[in-house]
């Protein structure tokens, strides 16, 4: 096998963001924590009609008991790349009834290397095929160039006076059940934001999205979940219960909507499914009576840094917010044979790769230059979204400065996606739901109430783990840079999380 058919199987990173690879002695991977980390979705749509007309069969529990969805693990330190968190929704005792199982695909272990570089390599050659054949191709996520360019500056709307983080492959998630509950010219108009033209497109590239973003192979963490949750009294289409198992691995659940026993469910998933790192904003979480049913997307990342900073030379210094100067802890480290800095008009960047390929691009807008401007700046979110020939390049030395940061966020999607083009599915009488609710049709009375979206990234030392790729490709390092620079992150920036090529979670640090 060539060195850089290994290299390409085991980055999730695209060549040109990552273009080199160095050689480093292997280390026994232990799980320290999430990195960067996680966010809800959560669609609840709402209506006044009440539909009485469940089977008997039904009532008398005809239907899958709730098994535990395969991506939730304790907090125990272990590498299984299922989110951690002191919540684990396994140990609950579940009264509520699962209509559909949904079976996670199961990923090939990462067979591991000893200290003699000695690995078995039937198991590894296995591990390889699979983390090839799920990559997305160029063409896949070129299919995702409009959604990104139009969702992201909206997701970071007022980004440039506070803190703002958000998950655009988390949202296109949740969207694309919305799009498979829904019919009708409400359909269409949510598959225009997300650049599909038909619904069987969606599936398909839904499908494949979530199968690569996935990752429970033991070496990273990336999970995903999906959920329906319906009310006991109302019949809903099996065919799209169905359906939005098989296409998007979603759960479906029903209860006596509005219970407390239904909400402790719904808030005990979400922290199951999101490492327990969003537990305050959704401990407020919870549907009414009248709800009709709510769509549920969960997504939980963790990685360590490929070459870690040291804490010794992290150092207390200002950061210049809005409000004014305040104290942040910069975490300090050289680049120099893979120190590459790129440039915009308004805007210098550097990219930090993750332990398993995958990187945080950080954006820092020019002196005088607002943060409000960059977001209506093509290049910069372009570059942000992964598209690093957006800006120019050049291999440095750089002594980056960069503050720890802890950024959470809730907000009411509702008005965004309006602006997006998507209106009829939150307008009462307009909104079809019909596909999953089939007497809902045009002129129902089923809608969308809120779309409710949080997110947290957090970043620090630990993150940054010195450590190889799971193999051992053997990559020529470039001539050493002989120019070099100051960058120092001290002023409002932008950050992105990039994974599989497509960006998993964006956001602003105003004040870390």
């Amino acid at each position: 096998m060539k060195k850089e058919d290994i290299y390409n199987g085991v980055t999730d990173i695209r060549d040109d963001i990552i273009e080199k690879a160095e050689k480093k002695k292997p280390k026994r991977r232990l799980w320290q924590g999430a990195v960067a980390a996680v966010l809800a979705v959560s669609i609840a749509v709402g209506g006044a009609a009440i539909w009485w007309s469940r089977a008997a069969a039904d009532r008398n529990g005809n239907i899958f008991n709730m098994a535990p969805p395969q991506n939730t693990s304790p907090n125990d330190g272990s590498t299984s790349g299922d989110p951690g968190g002191d919540v684990d929704w396994r140990d609950q005792e579940w009264k509520v009834r699962s209509l559909v199982e949904v079976k996670y695909p199961e990923r090939t272990k990462y067979p591991g290397v000893d200290e003699n570089w000695n690995f078995d390599e039937a198991a590894y050659g296995q591990w390889i095929r699979e983390e090839m054949d799920r990559q997305l191709t160029a063409s896949e996520r070129d299919k995702f160039s409009e959604y990104i360019a139009a969702v992201m500056p909206e997701l970071l709307r007022d980004g440039g006076m506070e803190n703002a983080v958000s998950s655009p492959m988390n949202v296109y998630m949740a969207l694309s059940l919305l799009a498979e509950s829904t019919g009708g010219k409400t359909r269409e108009q949510v598959m225009e934001l997300l650049g599909v033209d038909s619904i069987e497109e969606l599936r398909t590239l839904a499908k494949r999205t979530w199968e690569a973003l996935y990752n429970d192979d033991g070496t990273y963490s990336l999970s995903l979940a999906n959920s329906l949750w319906l009310r006991d009294d109302w019949d809903y289409s099996e065919e799209a219960v169905k359906s939005l198992a098989d296409n998007y691995y979603a759960w479906s659940f029903r209860g006596e909507m509005g219970s407390e026993e239904y909400n402790n469910t719904l808030r005990t998933w979400l922290n199951g499914n999101t490492g327990g790192l969003l537990e305050d904003q959704i401990g407020g979480i919870g549907l009414d009576g009248d709800t009709a049913l709510c769509l549920a997307s969960a997504m939980y990342f963790g990685d360590k840094w490929d070459v870690k900073f040291n804490p010794e030379d992290t150092k207390t210094g200002l950061f210049h917010s809005p409000d004014g100067d305040v104290e942040a802890e910069f975490m300090r480290r050289t680049l120099k044979s893979d120190g590459v800095y790129y440039w915009g008009d308004n805007f210098g960047a550097v990219i930090i790769p993750f332990e398993q390929g995958g990187a945080m691009l950080l954006l820092l807008p020019d002196e005088g230059v607002t943060m409000e401007e960059i977001l209506w700046d093509e290049a910069a979110m372009s570059f942000l979204a992964g598209d690093i020939d957006a800006a120019e390049r050049q291999g440095i030395i750089i002594n980056l400065s960069l503050p720890k940061f802890d950024v959470e966020r809730q907000t009411d999607l509702v008005g965004a996606l309006e602006r997006l083009g998507v209106t009829d599915v939150f307008t009462p009488g307009t909104a079809d739901f019909s596909p999953l609710v089939p007497w809902a049709g045009e002129g129902g009375q089923v809608w969308v109430s809120d779309v409710l979206h949080g997110a947290r990234v957090t970043v620090d030392e630990e993150g940054c783990k010195a450590a190889a790729y799971t193999v051992i490709p053997m990559v020529g390092d470039p001539a050493p840079p002989t120019e070099e620079m100051d960058l120092t992150f001290d002023r409002p920036f932008f950050f992105s999380v990039i994974n599989s090529g497509l960006p998993i979670f964006t956001g602003t640090v105003v004040e870390p």
